[in-house]
């Protein structure tokens, strides 16, 4: 009780909300949620994709035609033509050629159905010819024999199995559709007038986004939201890529259908126009287009010609088209302009096939280049770039890492090889291999295995040692007295660092030399000369923060060549290193940070930085075994 009345209840203590340790259920179900609901949203997409073709089809075609009619248009906006007759124009222009190709393509089929039954005769007599190719022989022959008696035993068993276990069947009835013979023409004629409908959508559609291009574009960046910037990006980028892809692609394909039709009509084969625009128009068709369009003219050389000329000569046309086409024309005129890797090129023909049939074939790779830049651009969708993409996921030096801890020690060395090849052995070294050092030093400290750390180590000495085994310049830079010493300042791959180091200065002619990290002193001690003949040090190290060691090893070094000029090679560290105050504390006289500077910097073969040798040879005695320790 207080003086003023009773005492307030007292209340609970505030509940101590415990958060959730690593590892438990709280933490994962984010992860899995995101995973859930992502996976959902992808089947709803695919559904919504089968469901709604019957408008999305019609749209993706007009979308398509766009991006191919749309720089025509803007060729006449610039000649001052009012957008609507300029849209007009190339309208009109585009459907006349379409139908006026429609028609030659209709009387070249009426022309070859008219000629093919004068042909029968040929087409019989060489099926009597082939006749015997196609009869087996004795013990093709009796294996068949076997296999269908084989086979008729068993169905006569599973016979008298139904026949035992069924009732006695019923009376089958029998019922006239007397409308069947009406069906067939309303089946026809309702498909028709789909595709007639389809069409007239496709045109309508065509000429609306033509004519209110920058208003489509403005909707469209409103509706994806986000950084307006990498929206515009996007847009920009699709339709830069799809439209020289496809007007890189009506280029290959009547480079390929004009030879073919007069390829066809000096042979001789009939309709030799109609095959050659057939072939050119399926080339548009990924996989399936070529070789269906390779079948005609290949049909109708066998029926005309008694012999078997036309036949060879139609086949030999076509495997030549088709091995330059795919060999040297279409490298030449794609070259990187989809952005598409070939597997996901086959990927995405047989989704869109299976979605929309023979239509998602055409509209296969264009909606694969959006899906691609989209991709690129938007983060939630970036796994579209990575899988899609024909760029490689990691530079050069992170491929390197992974080939050689996953033990793929050949692969490696051949990755070398080819880099040395395409571009020298400088480059290769100091955007390749050293980053590859630099980042196998990260991921040791983060759970790399005994294995994976031998791996590394014994594939990068190797192919480091094959490629200075092949350089003629390097061996005879060995052979002379070392000016410039490399070591490693602590670790193995410092001492790889140096090796790199040593075998890029002796390629341009210095004479450099690496020692191993442990028995350097008890090397030189063996060759006074190679010990009074160093007036460079260099010390590599991987150790984003190496002063310690550098001090101690500096201390070290300088017992021995008090004269020389010791270089810190940091390739991880940072500017900071080459402040006075630091190499005062450290000992070192410079600090190098890249191989380029290094080699640019060096002193040329026979110009030491102090020629005064004999006032060296009191001061630079051999390193003694205690300083193998280092």
């Amino acid at each position: 009780m207080t003086p003023n009345g009773p005492a307030p209840a007292e209340r609970d203590p505030p509940a101590v909300v415990v958060p959730p340790t690593r590892g438990t259920v709280f933490q994962v179900m984010p992860g899995v949620q995101r995973f859930v609901l992502s996976g959902a949203a992808i089947a709803l997409g695919i559904l919504g994709l089968y469901f709604g073709q019957a408008l999305l089809i019609p749209l993706a075609l007009a979308a398509l035609l766009a991006f191919v009619l749309d720089p025509l248009v803007t060729g006449l906006r610039r000649w001052s033509v009012p957008r609507a007759l300029a849209v007009s124009l190339v309208m009109v222009v585009t459907l006349s050629l379409l139908l006026g190709a429609g028609i030659l393509m209709a009387q070249q089929v009426s022309a070859v159905a008219k000629e093919l039954p004068t042909h029968r005769y040929n087409i019989q007599k060489k099926l009597r010819d082939l006749r015997p190719a196609l009869v087996p022989s004795g013990t093709a022959r009796e294996l068949a024999r076997v296999f269908g008696m084989v086979e008729g035993e068993i169905a006569a068993a599973q016979k008298q199995i139904r026949l035992d276990t069924q009732r006695k069947p019923e009376p089958t009835r029998v019922a006239v559709d007397t409308d069947a013979g009406e069906t067939m023409p309303m089946e026809l004629l309702n498909t028709v007038a789909v595709q007639v409908a389809t069409a007239g959508l496709v045109v309508i559609l065509l000429f609306v986004m033509l004519q209110q291009r920058r208003e489509l574009r403005d909707r469209l960046l409103r509706l994806m939201g986000g950084d307006p910037h990498q929206m515009a990006d996007a847009l920009s980028e699709s339709a830069e890529r799809v439209s020289r892809y496809l007007l890189a692609q009506v280029m290959v394909n009547v480079g390929y259908g004009v030879p073919m039709a007069l390829g066809l009509w000096w042979i001789g084969v009939p309709g030799a126009w109609l095959w050659g625009g057939l072939a050119a128009l399926l080339r548009f068709v990924p996989y399936l287009g070529p070789a269906v369009g390779a079948i005609f003219p290949l049909v109708l050389a066998f029926a005309v010609d008694p012999g078997w000329s036309m036949v060879f000569w139609t086949l030999g046309l076509i495997a030549l088209l088709e091995l330059v086409s795919n060999n040297v024309v279409e490298p030449l005129v794609y070259g990187d302009r989809t952005g598409v890797s070939s597997l996901a090129v086959l990927l995405s023909a047989v989704f869109w096939a299976t979605l929309w049939g023979p239509i998602g074939l055409v509209l296969a790779m264009p909606l694969t280049v959006c899906l691609v830049v989209i991709g690129r651009h938007l983060a939630p969708l970036r796994f579209l770039d990575v899988l899609l993409s024909s760029e490689p996921v990691f530079d050069d030096a992170t491929q390197l890492y992974h080939r050689l801890i996953a033990g793929d020690l050949d692969e490696a060395e051949d990755m070398a090889y080819l880099e040395v090849k395409q571009h020298s052995l400088r480059d290769f070294y100091s955007e390749t291999a050293l980053p590859m050092l630099a980042l196998a030093s990260r991921q040791q400290a983060s759970g790399a295995t005994a294995v994976q750390r031998q791996n590394l180590i014994e594939g990068t000495t190797r192919f480091v040692r094959e490629l200075q085994a092949d350089d003629a310049a390097a061996q005879a830079t060995r052979a002379l007295p070392a000016s410039i010493l490399c070591l490693g300042l602590r670790t193995e791959l410092d001492t790889l660092s140096a090796e790199m180091l040593a075998h890029a200065l002796a390629a341009t002619g210095q004479s450099a030399r690496a020692l191993p990290l442990e028995g350097w002193g008890k090397a030189l001690a063996k060759d006074l000369d190679a010990a009074l003949s160093v007036h460079r040090i260099h010390l590599c190290t991987l150790n984003p923060t190496p002063q310690t060691q550098t001090r101690i090893m500096c201390r070290r070094l300088r017992r021995h060549w008090p004269s020389a000029e010791i270089v810190l090679v940091a390739w991880c560290g940072s500017g900071a290193l080459a402040n006075a105050e630091n190499l005062v504390d450290m000992g070192a006289d410079k600090v190098a940070f890249q191989l380029d500077a290094l080699i640019e910097k060096s002193p040329a073969l026979g110009q030491p930085i102090d020629s005064d040798r004999d006032s060296m040879k009191d001061a630079a005695t051999p390193p003694r075994a205690e300083a193998e320790s280092a």
